[in-house]
């Protein structure tokens, strides 16, 4: 970790994750699955292996496939998806606007559909292949629409443009070229209160 404030994702046994903060004097390593903190990877490995090493026993762990990797996560029953991706792994893109499906802030792909995630409940998601708006780019490579998106300033303050990009990606995967009229109905489930909706037809109307 290299920015007080920072987190960062690492492995530990039978494929769970653990986050680790960076304070301004220390990092910590955070057993997910009982919170005991650690000063070292290694010690909170050791400690995960003896606590946890029967994790298919334990209740309420899942795996989720999220990006193309397995997350082993401890939730509670009423966890939304949209809440596990945020504050469990980590995966800040995705936006909770409304929380209750009608803003669309929060769309993620689930085996390639657009998916409200604050409407799904994450014990659903097993098994499912999720990607989020970080899994649309390589590092700090842009994906097409991401880079069509921000070539065309097609944001303001950009709370929506996550769930945008992902809704608009589902449709270029289907019709590269769409026409005003489909992108008008592949975008209607997004709402966005601060830019004109013109400027997000026009950027989608130039295809990738």
């Amino acid at each position: 970790v290299t920015m007080p404030g920072s987190t960062v994702t690492q492995t530990v046994g039978a494929g769970a994750t653990v986050t680790a903060t960076a304070t301004e004097t220390e990092t910590k390593f955070v057993d997910p699955i009982d919170g005991m903190e650690f000063d070292t990877l290694a010690e909170l490995k050791a400690h995960f292996d003896s606590a946890h090493g029967d994790m298919g026993a334990m209740p309420g762990v899942i795996t989720l496939n999220v990006n193309g990797k397995a997350h082993m996560v401890k939730v509670e029953p009423e966890w939304t998806l949209s809440f596990v991706i945020r504050e469990k792994l980590g995966l800040m893109a995705t936006k909770v606007g409304c929380d209750r499906g009608e803003c669309g802030s929060c769309t993620v792909h689930i085996d390639g559909r657009p998916i409200l995630a604050c409407c799904m409940l994450a014990i659903e998601c097993q098994g499912m292949q999720i990607t989020t708006l970080e899994g649309l780019s390589d590092g700090a490579t842009l994906g097409p629409v991401q880079q069509l998106f921000l070539d065309n300033c097609t944001f303001q303050c950009g709370y929506c443009t996550p769930g945008m990009i992902m809704a608009a990606k589902v449709l270029f995967d289907k019709n590269p070229n769409p026409t005003r009229a489909e992108i008008k109905l592949a975008m209607s489930g997004n709402l966005c209160c601060c830019v004109d909706y013109t400027r997000i037809i026009d950027t989608m109307a130039k295809g990738v």
